[in-house]
């Protein structure tokens, strides 16, 4: 029965037990983390507009987060922080690997990695609006947008930088980073072999990516198909380096151009803080619709 949870010769639980342990550490402080940035930013809504905020008007604001940009920072904060809390831990008490083995191989090469993907996500984006304007697809209708209640578009575009920035590493350190070599080692029997294993756990992890945007706001069928398509995209960098750079940088720069250079919809949340401002004339099914481009 023993086996079952716990490998001997590795001196540590079995894989899925691992990752149910680091579900539910992450989770937990995540949402204790939640509460408090919910409560700042609940008790800073109540000082500046002199009245109280409740539950309910709260729980309105979290279905429409592109119009509340600090409230949406501060969740991807929040993610970030659980996941700096959960990983170091569970590295050293239960998985019994080194922080490096997640993806961070801090040298030279990380580096200049992470600023491919940087560019990278930018110069993809860039071609969506490049090409969709030149159909005819979107409508430039104003420049440099940003909440009257912030001072200055320079102030404003800081705020989606640190959510995209926060989306971009906590979303692959715990999908690929720390979910995908986990996978492929619980997967690892006689019979599928290491390579078959990894594939596998790739497509797996793809499919989790996917699945978890669902709930987002205008979410389908197809846009959780090619969300699923984007997590082997954002894969094959960890698959080919074990290093997290690249796709970390393609992620952070895929969806703040996106969003806050190009004004397309993010994963179903439309940003008021943005470069452009559009109107997305051109086919949904091209388009993305209201759930954006991806």
């Amino acid at each position: 029965m023993k086996r079952v949870f716990w490998n001997d010769q590795e001196r540590r639980p079995r894989a899925l037990w691992r990752i149910l342990l680091f579900g539910i550490i992450f989770g937990t402080v995540m949402l204790a983390l939640s509460c408090v940035t919910s409560t700042a930013f609940i008790a800073a809504m109540t000082l500046g507009e002199g009245a109280e905020l409740n539950l309910e008007e709260f729980a309105q604001m979290q279905q429409m987060l592109g119009e509340y940009p600090l409230l949406l920072a501060l969740n991807s904060v929040a993610s970030l922080i659980a996941t700096a809390v959960a990983v170091p831990l569970v590295a050293a008490f239960i998985d019994r690997r080194r922080l490096s083995d997640y993806g961070f191989h801090l040298d030279l090469r990380w580096w200049s990695d992470l600023g491919f993907g940087l560019v990278l996500g930018a110069l993809l984006m860039a071609g969506i609006f490049v090409v969709a304007r030149a159909l005819g697809w979107v409508q430039v209708t104003a420049t440099f947008v940003y909440p009257e209640s912030l001072a200055s578009f320079a102030l404003a575009i800081v705020v989606p930088l640190i959510t995209f920035l926060g989306v971009g590493i906590y979303e692959e350190v715990v999908v690929r980073g720390y979910l995908l070599p986990n996978l492929a080692e619980g997967l690892n029997y006689d019979r599928l072999g290491p390579r078959s294993a990894i594939l596998l756990a790739w497509v797996i992890s793809s499919a989790i990516f996917g699945v978890a945007h669902f709930l987002n706001p205008s979410a389908s069928m197809i846009s959780t198909i090619n969300l699923v398509l984007a997590g082997f995209f954002l894969g094959l960098p960890f698959i080919l380096t074990g290093d997290l750079a690249a796709s970390i940088g393609l992620h952070i720069t895929w969806n703040f151009f996106q969003g806050n250079v190009f004004g397309f919809a993010v994963s179903g949340i439309t940003q008021n803080i943005s470069f452009l401002a559009i109107e997305p004339t051109g086919p949904a099914l091209w388009m993305g619709g209201e759930f954006g481009p991806e």
